[in-house]
């Protein structure tokens, strides 16, 4: 018969090795992003991406860069919405400087808001039954 106890430390243990196979994997995705990120800033003119879908849009530009921000703020926060959140509000500030429409006032409209998210719903999860802060 088999000790409920060495059943659980088995299971404890495949999920460890599990998640150092994920992390692994997120971290070569995480490289790969970023390094196709790149080579398209390096090999590829602004031109031939500037109309490709939108007009005056660097559309693949922005798109690589969500990939690879996302998959590197995954790896620091293991967060879904706060990673989508701290990439959308880089990728906007980065879109408005590209439409001229970059303000100093706007970047701490931003970061204040981010601020608030943080504070509010960090203190909010710790109140939370079956939260992982507890």
């Amino acid at each position: 018969m088999l000790n409920p106890l060495n059943r659980s430390r088995s299971r404890h243990r495949k999920q460890e090795k599990r998640q150092r196979q994920l992390s692994w994997f997120s971290l070569a995705l995480t490289a790969i992003a970023w390094t196709v990120f790149f080579f398209l800033i390096i090999f590829v003119t602004p031109e031939l991406v500037r109309n490709l879908i939108l007009p005056n849009s660097y559309l693949p530009f922005f798109i690589l860069l969500f990939f690879a921000l996302c998959l590197t703020f995954w790896q620091i926060f293991h967060h879904l919405f706060r990673t989508l959140l701290y990439t959308s509000c880089l990728l906007i500030l980065l879109f408005l400087q590209l439409k001229a429409l970059g303000h100093p006032l706007s970047t701490l409209v931003i970061a204040a808001l981010l601020t608030t998210y943080e504070i509010f719903f960090g203190a909010l999860s710790k109140h939370l039954p079956f939260s992982d802060q507890n």
